[in-house]
């Protein structure tokens, strides 16, 4: 096994209402991530608005929690363009098997649940994407 050399602490802002909302639903609207290298101790940010699939405004609430308003998503890219650029942030996907390991199960949890939304493309072994 090879010798961890940072860490990646990432969180995605997601679409919500104080009404419920179906899981199917809940897009991702932001992808947040601090990455710390542990050699160097360097950190580095990464920060970019998602534009969901159903283009609908957001909920008062949803602005109210989570700070983002649809101007913010105005011009922001797809889930798809969004994770790519993440992957290639984080230094390619060799490095981050157990990273891999979850979205491919989480993507097989939505694709069972009959509506994978913007989480419908994942990468398998030959790091190719599938969408």
């Amino acid at each position: 096994m090879a010798d961890v050399k940072q860490f990646i602490f990432f969180d995605f802002e997601m679409l919500c209402s104080n009404k419920g909302m179906p899981f199917e639903d809940m897009e991702a609207i932001r992808l947040g991530a601090v990455k710390y290298n542990i050699e160097t101790e360097d950190i580095e940010f990464f920060d970019r608005y998602i534009q969901p699939t159903k283009r609908v405004s957001l909920s008062r609430f949803c602005t109210e929690l989570t700070g983002i308003k649809d101007t913010d998503l105005v011009g922001a890219s797809n889930f798809k363009n969004v994770f790519e650029d993440f992957l290639t942030w984080i230094g390619g996907i060799k490095k981050i098997p157990f990273f891999l390991l979850v979205y491919q199960r989480f993507i097989s949890f939505k694709n069972r649940c009959g509506k994978a939304r913007n989480l419908s493309c994942y990468y398998k072994e030959n790091r190719t994407a599938l969408c």
